[in-house]
């Protein structure tokens, strides 16, 4: 018995793999049957999987047609059923372990697993594969940015976050338009409390994300009485422009700073932060730049 049909194509291309009998898909129905046989059209070997009426998750084998009548199995250089995916869940052990392998080592790993060398882009999508398994792909995380910061602001009080989508949405897989994460910035009131002991001085800077969706991160410093820095305020946003920093100082400003301090910022000379620091914000003191 299977639990569900991911778990009877691991199951048998685990078997195709490791016996060298690469097998293709007769039938696939995911609300009633699997059934795969021998790729060797001459071979009688065949599984035949159906879906169970007790639970709509699990499958079983309802006949199988054994054993290979194609002779000795012989080892090839290339494996239909040696798919990325499938390679992902024999490494993520090993991704877990060291998520920063590189693609080289995992080729090696991976013909040590197998005894078949695939190549790098095959490689580099088990690597991707094995990474969602562990820890979601990149549209799930980025999707739940806003109820991360949700319950971070529900148990630790105080916390503050913005979204800025840009008013544009997307339609997602049912059809419902969501909208696009465009810009978020977030801060925590122990830091907002503890830069009213600090020296008026904030220490701007940013850098840019690898990721899928590439984008950046911007972080606010302040620095304590006895030199330490205190991190103020993040926000990732799409880039370094005068559009994201205007909109990443003046909220700094608004919930940071507050209209009755005045202070010093320090940043590279980045033509959106200078405009940024030239900006004038009703009810607030000119930032003096450095």
């Amino acid at each position: 018995m299977f639990e569900s049909l991911e778990h009877v194509k691991f199951f048998f291309q685990d078997y195709s793999v490791r016996h060298h009998r690469p097998f293709y898909v007769a039938k696939s129905n995911k609300a009633i049957r699997y059934i795969i046989r021998c790729q060797n059209r001459r071979c009688s070997w065949g599984v035949w999987l159906r879906r169970t009426n007790s639970d709509i998750h699990q499958w079983k084998v309802t006949r199988v047609r054994q054993p290979h009548s194609c002779g000795t199995s012989d080892i090839r250089h290339i494996h239909s059923n040696c798919t990325s995916k499938y390679l992902g869940r024999r490494i993520v052990s090993i991704v877990w372990a060291d998520s920063d392998i590189i693609v080289a080592a995992l080729i090696e790993i991976i013909h040590g697993l197998t005894i078949y060398r695939v190549r790098y882009g095959k490689a580099w999508r088990a690597k991707q594969h094995a990474l969602s398994l562990l820890w979601g792909d990149w549209k799930e995380a980025y999707a739940k940015v806003p109820m991360i910061l949700s319950v971070i602001s529900h148990f630790n009080p105080g916390t503050k976050f913005f979204i800025d989508t840009g008013g544009k949405s997307l339609p997602n897989e049912k059809g419902v338009y969501c909208p696009v994460l465009k810009r978020i910035w977030w801060c925590f009131q122990q830091c907002v409390e503890g830069f009213k002991h600090c020296r008026p001085l904030i220490s701007v800077d940013a850098t840019f994300l690898t990721g899928k969706y590439k984008g950046t991160l911007m972080v606010a410093v302040g620095i304590t009485a006895e030199d330490h820095l205190l991190p103020l305020a993040f926000a990732l946003v799409e880039g370094e422009n005068n559009e994201s920093w205007s909109w990443f100082i003046s909220l700094v400003r608004k919930q940071i700073v507050g209209p009755d301090r005045s202070f010093c910022m320090i940043s590279d000379r980045h033509r959106g932060l200078l405009n940024a620091a030239n900006e004038h914000l009703d009810g607030y003191p000119p930032i003096v730049h450095r």
